[in-house]
């Protein structure tokens, strides 16, 4: 006897493969290869039914090679408690008993999948009949596939700007037995939206729906991440399959002025009460923040602070972290706020040739007073003409400094807040990133990547390139270089792509979002840039989960790849080009500067 079963399943974006996507966010994301099965893509898998009444067993040799082994609970009883079975075997569930004419509610997935929701959030159900031996053919979460990306029409939209359709596409959609409906999951596995297609493709390949909404009172979904899969039916007693499944996220925006550069300062927070003779256990929650530059207004804000730093200034990066402690007096007990963020910013300064150091300035002093009083400048130090990004040492001991207006690169000492060194001959010096060793710096410039030596601070090699690296960035765990390339900025004829080089031997492992780059041309930051197209803190690595994920800009938004399997994720669109990108430690969040529209935007990834 042969079955289909029809099954409900989620479709995740693994957690360990995007940005900090991941973007990408993306995810656990340790990075995906194929050694590491990461949750995914749903497989359609044989299995055959043993003795009718004892067993199923995989002989899908696929889909058994694809996941560290399967975990599969069969409801013997029909009610989805009691007579639960793990399977004893890879590949096999086994019950004690099947009752004639009964449903049965089976859970089947990879061991992956369900270390990564804690249980299926799918069921199977079907008429299970004792008898002869046969086959019957299910979904398997095996792997993730990043083509299911090109599952729906969109990965991306903005909150407040949501469009009025999206399309999913996969084979066999049909109206035949009602309209097809689109599920949206949230990332804990429930279904918090829904839309049912007002359009089917004559030839099944596609189906067309309002863009969801939520399933409670129907209101427009809030700013996270989604999974998102068709329900198709097939019959007129509500049987269904899911031909497909993809991914989206829903952005929310923040109204600043010129945000540019930007980077992640998260904030921890320990709350604690305490009275005559004993304290409570301490609640911690963590929130990261972004600290950005404000090109126009000479600022680089965190968390409701702010100071004024020089002129331009157009990147920033952060280092250590200091604490202060708020007691609040409540009669004989008091609750003590401590607070924990980063202690100095390093914030580069294009129109005024230097960089400023802010310090962040906490206290613990006493009774109602706040930890945290605000952020100032305690040295500006010169470096070369017209500074445009900047990045540490993972130890945070030196700061490096690429100038476009001298082709230079300065090495400065956090200590002593001075310049150590200065690199020349790099033409442009627009991008700078760490080499993964740790012995090297990378800098973009026009038509090279240059690599600069720590041990004698100067050009060891140089690579040709067609335009200018306008971003740049590292994936220490792929050994990659991923960068943003600009040719002819910006008319007709100008291209972008943003790729990726192994540093092994400079080969080009992939190219995304290639373009034309004659949109940058309207967005001149009130030209004072040595290009439209310059975005020197555009391209970033996710900060974990192995560096497996990459964001860039692109010309007219934004583009999320994935640096194992050299595959695009998720593209999106935006009013104005952005200039500065940053995911926060644990990759739950990206944050995109727009100063041409005077907005940030928060792009929310898959979370671990």
């Amino acid at each position: 006897m042969k079955r289909q079963i029809q099954v409900n399943n989620m479709l995740p974006l693994p957690p360990a493969c995007i940005l900090s996507l991941a973007l990408i966010f993306l995810a656990a994301l340790t990075g995906c290869s194929s050694s590491q099965p990461q949750p995914g893509v749903s497989t359609l898998s044989q299995f055959t039914e043993i003795s009718g009444d004892s067993s199923f067993l995989v002989n899908d040799a696929s889909a058994q090679t694809t996941a560290d082994g399967y975990l599969c609970i069969a409801d013997g009883d029909g009610s989805d408690q009691g007579n639960n079975i793990v399977s004893t075997a890879p590949g096999a569930c086994f019950y004690p008993m099947l009752y004639t004419n009964t449903t049965y509610n089976f859970y089947f997935a990879s061991i992956d999948c369900y270390d990564y929701f804690g249980e299926p959030s799918w069921y199977q159900s079907f008429s299970q009949n004792t008898g002869p031996s046969g086959s019957v053919t299910a979904d398997v979460c095996t792997l993730y596939d990043y083509d299911l990306a090109s599952g729906l029409s969109s990965n991306f939209a903005m909150a407040g700007s949501l469009p009025s359709t999206i399309t999913a596409y996969a084979s066999g959609f049909s109206s035949a037995y009602g309209m097809p409906k689109l599920l949206v999951y949230n990332t804990a596995g429930a279904i918090v939206g829904t839309a049912t297609a007002t359009s089917v493709a004559a030839n099944g390949s596609s189906a067309t729906f309002p863009f969801p909404t939520a399933v409670s009172g129907g209101t427009p979904l809030p700013s996270a991440f989604y999974f998102a899969a068709p329900k198709n039916f097939t019959n007129s007693t509500g049987g269904f399959t899911i031909p497909g499944g993809s991914y989206f996220s829903i952005g929310g925006t923040t109204t600043i002025s010129t945000p540019f550069g930007v980077t992640v300062a998260p904030l921890t927070t320990v709350v604690q009460n305490c009275g005559p003779d004993v304290c409570s256990n301490p609640t911690t929650t963590t929130s990261p923040l972004p600290l950005i530059t404000s090109y126009d207004g000479g600022q680089v804000t965190w968390d409701g602070f702010g100071t004024s730093v020089g002129s331009e200034p157009v990147a920033v990066a952060a280092w250590g972290s200091a604490s202060g402690t708020e007691t609040i007096p409540e009669g004989d007990e008091e609750t003590l706020i401590t607070m924990t963020g980063p202690a100095y910013a390093l914030v580069a300064n294009l129109g005024s040739g230097m960089v400023s150091v802010v310090q962040f300035d906490y206290q613990s002093t006493g009774s109602n007073n706040p930890p945290i009083t605000g952020m100032s400048v305690i040295h500006n130090i010169a470096v070369g003409a017209k500074p445009m990004s900047v990045t540490l040492n993972s130890a945070n001991t030196m700061g490096y400094v690429a100038s476009y207006g001298s082709g230079t690169l300065a090495e400065i000492n956090l200590s002593t807040f001075a310049v150590s060194r200065t690199a020349t001959g790099l033409t442009g010096a627009l991008s700078v990133a760490m080499d993964p060793s740790g012995s090297y710096v990378w800098v973009g410039g026009a038509n090279y990547l240059y690599k600069v030596s720590l041990s004698t601070f100067t050009v060891v090699a140089s690579y040709p390139v067609s335009g200018t690296v306008t971003s740049l960035a590292a994936s220490n765990a792929q050994k990659e270089l991923v960068y943003t390339l600009v040719e002819n900025c910006c008319s007709a004829s100008s291209t972008y792509a943003a790729d990726e080089v192994s540093l092994s031997n400079m080969a080009v492992l992939g190219t995304h979002a290639s373009a034309s780059a004659a949109a940058y041309a309207p967005y001149t930051m009130n030209g004072t840039l040595p290009s439209a197209a310059v975005i020197p803190s555009a391209t970033a690595v996710s900060a974990q989960f192995g560096n497996g994920m990459a964001a860039s800009a692109t010309p007219t938004g934004f583009v999320i790849y994935d640096v194992v399997s050299h595959k695009q994720v998720m593209t999106g669109t935006t009013p104005t080009p952005v200039r500065g990108i940053a995911s926060d430690p644990d990759s739950t969040v990206a944050y995109f500067t727009l100063p041409d529209s005077n907005e940030y935007i928060t792009v929310p990834l898959p979370q671990p």
